[in-house]
């Protein structure tokens, strides 16, 4: 196989499966043929140096020695990678709402309306414990998803990994956004400045 082609695919036996269509492959570093064009925010926040990036791939030749794991086998790594991949954004997200949550319990003790703290009204009060429960939920299911993954693999917890892709991005989204109603933010609070504007 010519690895230095984009367009190169693996023999004929693994081109028949729907997943066997993929090889990785390591190019090393620094290489001439690779330049950096610019690095790329997500969500509009810059993750450099650990982030993503542009990059230019110029006349880049490899051999077999830069395969990874074997020609066909790049949806395996891939895939292998998710499970853990997801719980690390997924206690992300759980420390993103945790931190909004504080916020917004913070503000309900110093902001006062009518006469009375926010966190003496009842529709506050419900906003407050709709939160924490949403809270507990997304931390209690990613803590279910890594121990299963511990125990069984990343194959093995597949409903888990599927459930909390879905479900924790949810619930922390409507922590943030019940933070932001409570807090009464103004733009300086949903700017880059407080992270309750992801």
């Amino acid at each position: 196989m010519d690895y230095s082609h984009p367009s190169c695919s693996a023999d004929e036996k693994q081109m028949q499966t729907k997943r066997g269509n993929q090889t990785i492959v390591i190019v090393p570093m620094p290489h001439p043929g690779v330049k950096f064009v610019r690095p790329l925010t997500v969500f509009g926040y810059d993750d450099a140096p650990h982030g993503h990036a542009e990059v230019w791939l110029d006349n880049v030749e490899l051999d077999e020695s830069a395969v990874v794991l074997g020609e066909g086998k790049g949806f395996l790594i891939s895939q292998s990678r998710l499970g853990p991949g997801r719980i690390h954004h997924c206690m992300r997200a759980v420390g993103l709402a945790a931190r909004c949550y504080e916020l917004m319990l913070e503000r309900t003790f110093h902001r006062q309306t009518f006469g009375k703290y926010l966190h003496e009204h009842g529709s506050c009060r419900e906003l407050i414990a709709d939160s924490a429960s949403d809270l507990e939920a997304a931390r209690l299911l990613t803590l279910a998803c890594a121990e299963e993954i511990d125990r069984l693999g990343a194959k093995g917890a597949r409903d888990k990994i599927a459930m909390i892709k879905v479900t924790v991005p949810e619930l922390t989204s409507r922590v943030v956004d019940r933070a932001v109603q409570v807090r009464d933010f103004s733009f300086v609070f949903v700017s880059n400045v407080y992270c309750i504007s992801v």
